[in-house]
């Protein structure tokens, strides 16, 4: 028990003996400043004490800078990263619906002009009904069919 107490006295008082050590500054008659332990008595010095302890993390100015830009930017646009994502899927979720409705109605158009029937339609300026000819239809089902290989 007698050893155990010793040795936790040594390692406190060493501790702190290497925590906080003091140095003293001066300089010498050519300018030169020197550092050492020993108070040099004929000389004017300054005391310094110096620590062993861990420094704690400092955030310089730049850095507060950019913390703060980054937050006022966000709060400028008024959306987060995560709101704004959630923008953007809803965006494309919109846009994947109009495509698909596109799509139908290509499909719709190509099964409606390829049927063997014969077509008419009105003539918006006569009033008049005319027949489709079968070169028209082609043409009809060549765009439709260019809107189901883009929209499908």
């Amino acid at each position: 028990m007698f050893k155990i107490s010793v040795v936790t006295f040594f390692v406190l008082f060493s501790n702190t003996s290497f925590a906080k050590q003091k140095f003293y500054k001066w300089t010498d008659a050519e300018g030169v400043t020197h550092y050492t332990q020993e108070n040099p008595e004929d000389l004017e010095t300054s005391e310094l004490t110096i620590s062993n302890k861990k420094a704690l993390v400092k955030i310089n100015n730049s850095q507060k800078e950019q913390s703060k830009n980054k937050i006022e930017k966000e709060t400028k646009e008024g959306k987060s990263y995560v709101e704004q994502r959630k923008e953007r899927k809803l965006k494309a979720k919109q846009v994947a619906q109009e495509n698909k409705e596109q799509c139908k109605k290509a499909q719709y158009t190509i099964k409606k002009y390829e049927q063997k029937v014969r077509m008419s339609r009105i003539d918006h300026d006569t009033g008049e009904k005319v027949f489709l000819e079968d070169g028209k239809r082609a043409e009809i089902i060549k765009k439709a069919k260019q809107k189901a290989k883009k929209y499908c």
